[in-house]
């Protein structure tokens, strides 16, 4: 029990360490605030990771300041993976993945309430008629569901 306490907590700290180095390189901009409504949102990675790529900095800091000026508004953000591994697994990895922007949004200044988390992990593996390599990395995501 103790170790995998230990293991939990060094995901935790590791996970909080990305966003935090994340979150610095964007909260160092200054950004223009979308007032008007935005749609669903997918954020994608890369295989078994969790950490969230630079280049999703501006769309994440938008739907930040987006629901810190409009806190009726509320999001879900689920948490994918691929079927690659065993469900327990993905099911953790697609939490990790959604906790991961759902740090980089607290700490952007969202409100804990209007963010829920569930994670799916391979149990809802969308799967399309392009190959199966595109179909892995399409669903190694978070959707941020906007709930208007």
């Amino acid at each position: 029990m103790r170790k995998l306490y230990t293991i939990l907590l060094f995901f935790i700290t590791l996970s909080l360490t990305s966003c935090r180095i994340i979150t610095d390189n964007m909260v160092s901009r200054n950004i223009n605030c979308r007032t008007e409504k935005i749609n669903n949102i997918s954020i994608f990675f890369d295989s078994n990771s969790y950490y969230v790529n630079n280049h999703y900095s501006s769309i994440i800091e938008s739907v930040a300041c987006f629901l810190s000026k409009n806190q009726n508004v509320k999001v879900i953000l689920n948490g994918y993976s691929d079927i690659n591994g065993g469900s327990e697994y993905n099911i953790a990895l697609g939490q990790r993945r959604a906790n991961s922007v759902y740090e980089i949004m607290r700490i952007l200044g969202v409100n804990d309430t209007q963010m829920e988390i569930i994670s799916f992990g391979k149990e809802k593996f969308h799967k399309s008629s392009d190959t199966l390599e595109n179909d892995l990395a399409r669903n190694r995501r978070v959707d941020i569901i906007i709930q208007h």
